[in-house]
Formats: structure tokens, sequence, C-alpha cells
């Protein structure tokens, strides 16, 4: 595996993900930059201070994550995005969790929780689906497991 190539493919992330013509940019890259470093042990190819920064700003007035900085509907998907990112990020530079924070718990629970009916819907006045059901359901993992498991401690 080509370590540097594939860290210099995320150049582009730490301002704003992948900006140029011909790429998405959205929560979803910011995990998959974040997965990629947790699974290769090397966060070199992203500016963590930026990326964290970046993410925050895609938190919705609601309590979930849109997709982007400016969009202001939150959906399943990109708020498991983000917080997985956040996680992981955390889990790497040794640094408090957002997931830690009370204000940031009660936001981000009250959201999830809202979404679901007898599954769970992506986005407040959807009906409930399988995907979104995996994403929220995600979303919850991460951040209950933090909550219940570590309350304000950092896991080992």
């Amino acid at each position: 595996m080509d370590r540097t190539c594939l860290l210099d493919s995320f150049s582009p992330l730490p301002a704003e993900p992948y900006l140029s013509e011909g790429f998405q940019s959205d929560a979803r890259m910011a995990y998959i930059a974040s997965v990629i470093s947790h699974m290769i042990r090397d966060f070199s190819g992203i500016h963590i201070p930026k990326l964290k920064e970046w993410i925050r700003k895609c938190k919705t007035w609601e309590g979930g994550y849109a997709s982007r900085p400016g969009v202001i509907e939150a959906q399943g998907g990109t708020t498991y995005c983000s917080l997985a990112a956040l996680s992981l990020i955390s889990d790497f530079d040794n640094s408090r969790s957002p997931l830690n924070d009370r204000i940031f718990q009660t936001d981000i629970l009250r959201w999830l929780v809202s979404r679901q009916l007898g599954g769970f819907q992506g986005r407040p006045g959807k009906l409930e689906d399988v995907c979104y059901s995996f994403w929220c359901g995600g979303a919850l993992s991460v951040s209950i497991f933090i909550l219940l498991c570590f309350g304000s401690r950092r896991p080992d």
C-alpha cells in the first residue's frame, strides 16, 4: 500500500473537504478520511483542529449534523459520519471528545431519539426506513457507548 499517496489524497480535507470540481464535499468524506487514517494509524494527512471545526460547523440548530456547513437540514447518515469521525479523531489525538460534553449529549441524543417512529426516520417529516435506522442506530451507538460506558473518563 502506498501510504504517502493515500495520505496525500486527503490534502484538500483540512480547510473544506474536497471542494474541487468533480469531487463531492460533505461529512462522508471527513468520515472516510478518518476511518482510513485510523486503520493505518496515521492522521498526518488530516489537519485535525480544522477538521473538527469543519464538523462542528455542520451541526444544525435542531441537534443533528448536516452534510456540510451552511446546510440547514440534519440527516441520519451525515450525523453518523460526523459523530464517528469525531470519535475516531478524538481517540487518535487523545483530546476530550465533544461526545463527552453534557450539552452536546443532550442535543444529539434528543435529535436521534426524536427520529424513532417504528424504525428511524433520517430527518423530520419523513417515514422511517431501514437505511436510516442503520445510520441513526449507529450514531446512537457511538454517542451512547461513550456516554454510558465512560461518562467523562476517556476510554483506554
